[in-house]
């Protein structure tokens, strides 16, 4: 039986293994304090179909999920199987060093190939950087392509142990309405 490659995590300290050369390709947010047991959801999820990957909490209840597999191959494995604890989920086609001008450099690097109108979602999930200063940057440069009523791509960028840049459709990451169900 393979065993999981799963980091284990006591109070506040989180191990960071030697990942060699593999890269993140998604990363999740938890529904507050169910982060342990969404590792081992996430990781049965993806484990059937790349044995090496690794599910690792970054910060309480944000886990990335480092793959051989392409970004939006493990995004459609946990869209396909939803754990119960997953509250939001970003396939990672970027990853930059934690500091505004590498944020914004990289999210114009992903766009360049793409057109069509954008929004810019930065959110900071423990770094210490200006998430303000990474939308107005990347807004200014892309000044007529900005659409905040009707864009046709969310540029997501996640700050956390890195800028971890994101381009979705309109409402991909959610996993969950915030509406209750009719009865």
């Amino acid at each position: 039986m393979r065993a999981l490659n799963l980091v284990l995590c006591t109070g506040d300290i989180f191990e960071k293994p030697n990942l060699n050369n593999v890269a993140a390709k998604l990363l999740v947010t938890t529904i507050s304090g169910k982060w342990e047991r969404c590792v081992h959801e996430v990781a049965n999820c993806v484990m059937p179909f790349d044995g090496e990957a690794q599910v690792l909490p970054i910060s309480p209840n944000v886990i990335i999920v480092k793959s051989k597999l392409a970004p939006d191959e493990v995004y459609g494995l946990v869209r396909a199987w939803p754990p119960s604890c997953v509250a939001r989920a970003y396939p990672i086609h970027a990853a930059a060093p934690l500091n505004e001008k590498a944020a914004i450099e990289a999210a114009l690097d992903l766009l360049r190939a793409k057109s069509g109108r954008f929004f810019v979602d930065c959110r900071n999930r423990g770094g210490k950087i200006d998430c303000r200063e990474v939308e107005m940057g990347i807004g200014m440069t892309l000044n007529e392509r900005i659409d905040y009523r009707n864009p046709e791509w969310i540029i997501a960028i996640n700050c956390a142990d890195l800028c971890y840049v994101s381009l979705i459709r309109r409402g991909q990451e959610k996993f969950r309405s915030s509406l209750p169900m009719p009865i």
